[in-house]
């Protein structure tokens, strides 16, 4: 049984070549300890780690959903650097289809 406040992640060793390496410890044992708002923290980490599977069971293809939020982000920050000047296309996002090429034109201030 391994105790949590005792626990050491592994130990450097040197190597006879010269290099100095990392051996970790094995951990395929039970854990034990002392502080029971360690418990709390685990039974909430569980609980989020289950809403995030459960989440990802429900969205079919993960890919489009982050496409999505890229296209987001990159569309908000594309309207923070346009506000500094005069809107392109009539206050639309820059990607957006504007009705007439004269739209196109705009000054913006450096």
């Amino acid at each position: 049984m391994i105790k949590l406040d005792t626990y050491r992640a592994g130990k450097f060793e040197n190597h006879h070549t010269g290099y100095t390496y990392f051996l970790p410890t094995q951990i395929n044992e039970q854990w034990k300890w002392e502080d029971q708002t360690l418990n709390l923290l685990l039974e909430k980490a569980a609980i989020k780690l289950g809403e995030l599977n459960s989440y990802a069971q429900l969205v079919p293809n993960i890919n489009l959903f982050i496409q999505k939020l890229i296209l987001l982000k990159s569309a908000m920050a594309s309207k923070a650097k346009i506000s500094k000047g005069q809107p392109i296309c009539g206050g639309r996002f820059p990607f957006s289809p504007c009705a007439s090429a004269s739209a196109h034109t705009t000054t913006r201030s450096l």
